[in-house]
This record gives C-alpha cells, sequence and structure tokens, in this order.
C-alpha cells in the first residue's frame, strides 16, 4: 500500500500522518497562546483541528474500529451532549476550559490518531514525535528557569512553571 512505504526507508510518506504529527506538537505546545496572545481569542486550535481533519479524511480515510471500547466511548459522548444539552447552564457546560469543548477536541485526537495508524512503525513515530515535543516544551521551560529565573514565586520559592502558564 502507498501509504505504508517510507521515504529513504526512514519516515512514513503519508501526508495524514505527517498532519496529524504537526496537530500533536500545537496540541501540546499552544504557541499562539504563549508566543501572540492576541491568536488565542481566534481559537487556532478549532482550525487546525477542522484542516488536518480534512487533510485526514481526504488523504488516508478517517476509520475506526467498532469494537466495545469505540462503543463504551460513543456512548460516553452521547451521555455527555446530552448533559450539556439539558444543563442549568448550557454555557458553562460547553466551557472552552472545562466543559464538553475539551472532551471532544480529545475525541478529535483520538480519531486522527486512530485513523493514521497502520503499521506498528508509525504508531512508534507518533510516540517518537510526541515525548519529542514534550522534550522540547519542558526543556524550554526548563531553559528558562534555570537561564533566565523565570519561574512563580510561591512560599518564598522560585518554582518552574510551565510555558503557557501565567
Amino acid at each position: 500500500m502507498p501509504q505504508e512505504l517510507l521515504v529513504r526507508g526512514i519516515w512514513p510518506r503519508s501526508i495524514g500522518f505527517w498532519a496529524v504529527c504537526v496537530y500533536i506538537s500545537l496540541y501540546i505546545i499552544r504557541p499562539w497562546e504563549t508566543l501572540v496572545p492576541a491568536l488565542g481569542a481566534i481559537n487556532f486550535e478549532r482550525y487546525a483541528t477542522l484542516l488536518i481533519l480534512a487533510i485526514v479524511s481526504t488523504n488516508t480515510g478517517l476509520r475506526l474500529r467498532f469494537d466495545k471500547p469505540t462503543y463504551g466511548i460513543l456512548l460516553f459522548t452521547a451521555a455527555l451532549g446530552i448533559s450539556a444539552i439539558n444543563a442549568v447552564d448550557p454555557t458553562l457546560a460547553w466551557n472552552s476550559s472545562s466543559g464538553l469543548y475539551v472532551y471532544l477536541t480529545k475525541l478529535a485526537a483520538l480519531v486522527l490518531i486512530v485513523s493514521v495508524i497502520r503499521t506498528p512503525y508509525e504508531l512508534f513515530c507518533i510516540i517518537a514525535v510526541a515525548v519529542g515535543v514534550c522534550s522540547l516544551y519542558a526543556g524550554k521551560s526548563l531553559w528558562e528557569y534555570l537561564i533566565h529565573s523565570a519561574g512563580r514565586h510561591s512560599m518564598g520559592v522560585l518554582r518552574l512553571r510551565g510555558m503557557n502558564e501565567t
């Protein structure tokens, strides 16, 4: 299958696979909130998710295995949706910081990752991308803490904080 061919014998060739790698890096680091705070109001992650869903669906096709865990996830999503609709204050149920929206973004990430992984090697590459991005994120935070003394003072101690923490 052409999607399983590797570029120069090392990297997967699927455009959808690399789009998901970009999505994972944007999901972990969220540079629009840190580098350009004005972009935080645009909800860049929604548009990036929709674009990457379109890329993956046209390139590799969205797919889910319909087994017991998938049915459990779908039932849980339906229960959350019904709870959000019937909430006393639906705006809080859809809240972008802790509501149904957060769960749906995680569900979209799950569908994207499951759709592009076809071989154990691609699974390894996705894990390597996630570990590499997390290492960059933690390394940048550690650099700011050790070199520039950027941290959070609490109880008289300078504490390490993440890049996105204010």
